[in-house]
């Protein structure tokens, strides 16, 4: 079937489709019960290209929590609200969820498998306005809405909710007025690794979002802080490393007012190297707060990690400057790591040969002093 045949297909479904999943959105809110939260809800956060995604399926997997899966998201139709109660109720009823084997792979967030989780980008989205949103900004009925679907979920699947979305890292103080209890885990990874990977993702994987459009905002890639209009002004290099660092600005002025305790960050390199370790450590967090969880499934011992130069030398230089600046301090890419090795390197070479220069002149010294006697 070509692409015109699908397309006409589309075309053709989609307005009966529309219909059917309205008619089933309103369901979900008059029928529905009115559930409560049994456990404190996860929000997985962090800069795009951070590491969440593997996390995100790491804690799921491993710890067995409940979320929204790539079936409820595979049931939205472009212009219908999303009905991710239904979708939970139909993933349960199959056993989409018991039956995943997860393969911990992903592209920009989208996992394999229907049992899956999913970020859930056009469940979320809808609910929350575009960029930084504080308290007080959604409606007592926005908020029961978000509130029923999540606790919903919960009971369906009768385990802890754990999610991942990374506009959610300007949505923290929203998050906790719905969810009291919430709690919040970190993706962390170095600042240079991730903007040349938000780089590569504008330039090569979207090109068109590297274009300047008429429209600055339609070339934005994923998440938007509360600085994004004065960010998408810049050229290509500065908006990837404005993102990273004001995205984890925002997350770390949110994290001081809403406590501190509510948190739990995790490196994305030590995720790599022990990821077995940094899932104990993520179980023992959510289950000392109120989300108890336990390890049902094994995971790898390990991942590939990589900090290397993934483009060209003369970007590469210039968003390690420009992140310096904005973090004050240094940026330790690999090539800042081969350099520290060869100055060690060098340096011991100098002290050896210093070394053996001292011990000739002791020993021509001792020849003088034995030619003497």
């Amino acid at each position: 079937m070509g692409i015109r045949s699908r397309k006409l297909i589309k075309d053709i479904l989609r307005p009966p489709a529309r219909a059917a999943f309205q008619a089933l959105s309103w369901a979900e809110g008059k029928v529905t019960p009115h559930y409560q939260l049994r456990y404190c809800p996860v929000f997985i956060i962090g800069p795009p290209r951070s590491g969440s995604t593997l996390l995100y399926q790491l804690v799921t997997y491993a710890l067995g929590a409940s979320y929204f899966t790539n079936f409820a998201v595979r049931l939205y139709v472009k212009g219908s609200p999303a009905i991710p109660i239904f979708a939970a109720r139909l993933a349960k009823s199959f056993g989409l969820v018991k039956r995943h084997r997860e393969t911990f792979q992903s592209s920009y967030g989208n996992g394999q498998g229907l049992g899956g989780p999913d970020e859930g980008c056009q469940i979320w989205d809808p609910w929350f306005p575009k960029g930084y949103v504080g308290s007080g900004e959604l409606s007592p009925s926005r908020q029961r809405t978000i509130y029923q679907a999540v606790a919903a979920t919960e009971r369906i699947f009768d385990r802890p909710f754990v999610t991942k979305q990374n506009s959610h890292s300007v949505r923290i103080k929203a998050l906790v007025e719905i969810f009291p209890r919430a709690l919040f885990i970190q993706s962390v990874r170095d600042p240079l690794a991730t903007a040349q990977s938000i780089f590569i993702a504008r330039s090569q994987d979207f090109p068109h979002l590297a274009r300047q459009p008429e429209d600055p905002s339609k070339a934005w890639f994923s998440v938007r802080p509360r600085e994004y209009k004065s960010i998408k002004e810049k050229g290509l290099i500065e908006q990837a490393c404005e993102q990273v660092y004001f995205v984890e600005q925002n997350i770390a002025m949110d994290r001081a007012i809403v406590g501190e305790e509510r948190f739990h960050s995790v490196h994305y390199r030590e995720l790599c190297q022990d990821p077995q370790r940094e899932i104990k450590k993520i179980a023992d967090f959510m289950t000392n707060h109120g989300a108890p969880v336990h390890t049902i499934r094994s995971i790898p011992a390990s991942f590939h990690y990589s900090s290397s130069r993934k483009i060209d030398r003369a970007n590469y230089l210039a968003m390690r400057t420009y992140l310096e600046k904005l973090y004050g301090r240094a940026m330790e890419g690999s090539e800042g790591i081969v350099l520290k090795i060869l100055c060690s390197i060098s340096l011991a070479a100098y002290l050896t040969e210093g070394v053996i220069n001292l011990l000739s002149i002791l020993d021509f010294l001792f020849v003088l002093d034995t030619f003497e006697c």
